[in-house]
């Protein structure tokens, strides 16, 4: 007698491995029913997946099998792992019956969709499988916010720079060589005002930078309630309104830091990207505490102010700051071999950081691959990203090094004094951010002392400029 050929169809959750329901539990039952049964069973389909989702990419290839006409026989340890939707079971039952396939529930005997009392059963348990699943979703809701109040992390990929303690998943802890790659992002951007210019720095996408700087969890919060998934749909929902709490873990970056962030994000959101650089953004302070940035208004282009939102046309603030810089005596060390190193040496130390981490990262690359945890196309493809990253950061360290060599060897020779006064005298529009980044070089900040003495008609600016 020819054997009946029979598929198997196990499922579990993709939040937890029920208990006595566990993939391998359920594979090995339904081998056993098979050859208890004399039946030839030809594929075991898994799904690891929620029952509410009718788009399970196992649910999907055994729905076109069943079509197709491929078995006899459709083995599983109970009901529900088909679906825990009653429409859709009832569909399915229905496909079933239609390609002639036999349906078997291995803890629910009485579940024979053959017969008019066996379909009665089926549509019963169907029923109390989707409301297990309603109330189980109502349970899970109310223990995630309850958790969510208690600045419990609710699950996920945790973001960069941060790690679970090994004794307790509820702890988080700071990552302390992924915390230094965080700070640094923030503080390049302080710097360049640039998520493109951070974006290429650090060889990431625009978008994870972006995602990085306006995440509140590195200044101690998370959000809760943001995406919401349909229980009958299976949809996820993005909320408008949605809580923020304050998390168990340890900040990375500061609040103030943060918050400063947020603003030059939000005002360079609100203006019009132009390639007319503006020489000093980013350096000036407002006498309220905030940075100035370039603004645009229709063809006009002025400093605008990131707190109390201050507008002083760029000629007027770049007249008066070329003009009290050209006045400081300080300048004259341009033509002395007097550099100060600390600050070039820092940078290069900051660098030298980013670069030890790098080659961490590419060692443990190398130990997925040894341990067969990764491809070797895998493996070309994030040593190659890596070394790009850390030839990129040496040659940088190997700018700043000439640029200090250079002064050393040429001050003496140059006037630099009058080589600054004739770039400024004779400065094109493309030369603007050449420039911008001399100053950047030059200056610590430029204060404001009163913004409520800068009117249309006086067009002095009280101000003092700090060198570096």
């Amino acid at each position: 007698m020819k054997k009946l050929k029979a598929i198997a169809y196990c499922r579990v959750s993709t939040v937890t491995q029920e208990e006595g329901r566990s993939l391998e539990f359920q594979i090995k039952k339904c081998q056993d029913y098979c050859e208890f049964n004399n039946y030839e069973l030809i594929e075991v389909i898994q799904d690891v997946e929620s029952g509410g989702n009718d788009e399970r990419k196992g649910f999907q290839e055994l729905n076109s099998k069943i079509k197709a006409r491929l078995f006899d026989v459709l083995v599983v340890f109970e009901s529900s792992r088909i679906s825990r939707i009653t429409l859709t079971m009832l569909n399915f039952v229905l496909e079933l019956q239609k390609s002639n396939i036999h349906f078997v529930s291995i803890s629910q005997p009485e579940l024979n969709t053959t017969t008019p009392t066996g379909m009665l059963f089926f549509q019963i348990q169907s029923s109390l499988s989707e409301y297990e699943r309603k109330q189980i979703s109502v349970r899970v809701k109310s223990n995630k916010w309850a958790r969510a109040r208690e600045g419990i992390w609710q699950g996920g990929k945790l973001p960069l720079g941060y790690k679970k303690d090994p004794q307790n998943n509820d702890v988080i802890l700071i990552d302390e060589e992924d915390a230094i790659i965080v700070k640094s992002i923030f503080d390049h951007y302080l710097r360049t005002q640039s998520i493109a210019k951070t974006s290429k720095y650090f060889n990431k996408p625009m978008e994870s930078v972006r995602w990085i700087l306006t995440n509140p969890f590195y200044k101690g919060l998370f959000r809760y309630g943001k995406k919401e998934n349909n229980i009958n749909t299976g949809i996820v929902k993005i909320n408008k309104d949605y809580q923020y709490f304050e998390g168990n873990h340890s900040p990375i970056i500061s609040e103030e830091i943060f918050d400063k962030v947020q603003s030059i994000l939000s005002l360079r959101k609100k203006n019009i990207s132009v390639s007319f650089k503006l020489l000093f953004t980013g350096l000036v302070t407002c006498s309220c505490g905030g940075k100035y940035f370039s603004a645009k208004n229709g063809h006009k282009y002025n400093y605008r102010c990131s707190d109390c939102g201050k507008a002083i046309s760029y000629r007027k603030m770049e007249g008066n700051i070329i003009r009290e810089i050209l006045k400081l005596s300080e300048l004259e060390e341009l033509n002395q071999v007097n550099l100060k190193l600390e600050n070039y040496n820092l940078q290069i130390d900051s660098i030298s950081q980013l670069i030890e981490k790098d080659k961490k990262a590419r060692e443990k690359v190398m130990q997925l691959f040894k341990n067969d945890l990764i491809s070797i196309e895998e493996l070309k493809k994030e040593v190659d990203s890596i070394d790009n990253a850390v030839s990129a950061k040496e040659k940088e360290i190997e700018s700043i090094k000439k640029f200090i060599d250079n002064q050393k060897t040429s001050c003496e020779k140059i006037n630099n004094l009058k080589l600054l006064k004739e770039a400024i005298e004779y400065m094109e529009d493309e030369d603007r951010e050449d420039i911008h980044d001399l100053f950047k070089l030059m200056i610590k900040e430029i204060v404001l002392l009163n913004k409520d003495e800068i009117n249309v008609k006086n067009e002095n600016i009280n101000l003092q400029i700090f060198l570096k």
